[in-house]
């Protein structure tokens, strides 16, 4: 992307994913069907920079945070993911776009459509 590629994260931030892979899982069962594919992952901060609509201090630059595609409608997928937090089995935010959610495990709840 414009030259800048994207990194592996680094080793201190792999386990920062488990808790958002758990989430992501939990919302495969609870939605009976499979994940299609994750879109983005961990981002790094130059490559994160130059992505259409992110913003500074993503989570995707903490390893925290899913662009996901379940084979549903993504509006399925966020009022499940919805549910999920609301019964208390995460604390993050959670993101509608036309074609994908994002999920990300900050420890704190935060919503946002952008469709």
């Amino acid at each position: 992307m414009d030259g800048v590629e994207n990194t592996l994260p680094p080793v201190k931030l792999w386990e920062k994913l488990s808790p958002t892979l758990k989430v992501a899982d939990e919302l495969r069962e609870r939605l009976q069907t499979p994940l299609c594919r994750i879109t983005s992952g961990y981002r790094s901060p130059s490559y994160n920079a130059k992505v259409p609509g992110a913003v500074k201090g993503s989570y995707h630059t903490r390893n925290q945070a899913l662009d996901l595609v379940y084979f549903c409608s993504p509006k399925k997928a966020f009022d499940t993911a919805l549910q999920l937090r609301r019964e208390g089995f995460f604390r993050g935010g959670i993101g509608l776009y036309p074609t994908f959610i994002h999920l990300d495990t900050r420890g704190y709840a935060a919503t946002w459509r952008r469709v």
